[in-house]
């Protein structure tokens, strides 16, 4: 029997001389598909094996699924062209690639694909700032944006990342620090990606909130992520 699949590709990983592992996003979760022969010489099947591209594919309904044929409907050519598009959408698949298993994945994959489609022609750090922040769920880990972590009180004068959202002046934390990033983490999450103005956002600063949301991810988020901090200088 087969099964037929529409994704991105965000991962691959050599299994032997001649054939590729490859691991693809798709809206039911993430597919990890065997491609045999992939690394022989002129193979047709290598345009499947490369990161960052959307395909539609086939592949046999087992434990561990083997490519049957596929089409390439976008390789994202002038993300993979530009080093700075290219970093920075790599830097999301890495944090895609490691999310734990969960019920969310058409709503993961709707968000990546989005943020594929606009990636040519926009900042490429506002879009990943973008996914970041609405991965945070994902993770199981959002903080909270709306009021005093505390109190309940709709005061958000600092944020505390140990206490995992917003305090205001009348609450104790011990790390309350500058609520300016984090406001505008806030603005990122409940942004609407598909139907949003990206003008509407060009007054965040995207250093800063890269910056916090990096140390909110390595207090909560279990995973280790490669550095982009020479793109935000």
């Amino acid at each position: 029997m087969e099964e037929e699949y529409t994704g991105i590709v965000i991962r691959t990983i050599h299994f032997n001389e001649s054939s590729e592992i490859v691991h693809v996003l798709t809206n039911q979760g993430i597919i990890s598909v065997m491609v045999k022969g992939a690394r022989r010489y002129k193979s047709h099947k290598l345009s499947f094996c490369i990161p960052m591209t959307k395909v539609s594919f086939k592949v046999t309904s087992s434990k561990i699924s083997s490519l049957i044929d596929y089409t390439i409907l976008n390789d994202y050519s002038i993300i993979k062209e530009d080093l700075k598009k290219n970093l920075w959408f790599s830097y999301i698949l890495e944090i895609v690639n490691k999310l734990p298993d969960n019920s969310y994945y058409r709503n993961i994959y709707n968000l990546i694909d989005k943020i594929f489609e606009l990636g040519s022609f926009n900042n490429p750090m506002l879009l990943i700032m973008i996914a970041q922040t609405k991965l945070l769920k994902i993770y199981g880990v959002e903080p909270e944006l709306k009021k005093c972590v505390i109190c309940g009180k709709p005061n958000l004068d600092f944020f505390s990342i140990s206490n995992g959202g917003f305090v205001c002046n009348n609450c104790s934390a011990n790390d309350k620090t500058n609520a300016k990033p984090y406001l505008d983490i806030r603005t990122l999450y409940y942004f609407d990606i598909y139907n949003g103005n990206l003008n509407d956002l060009s007054n965040i600063d995207l250093k800063d909130v890269f910056l916090n949301l990096k140390a909110y991810y390595d207090y909560y988020v279990d995973i280790k992520l490669h550095s982009l901090s020479s793109l935000i200088i």
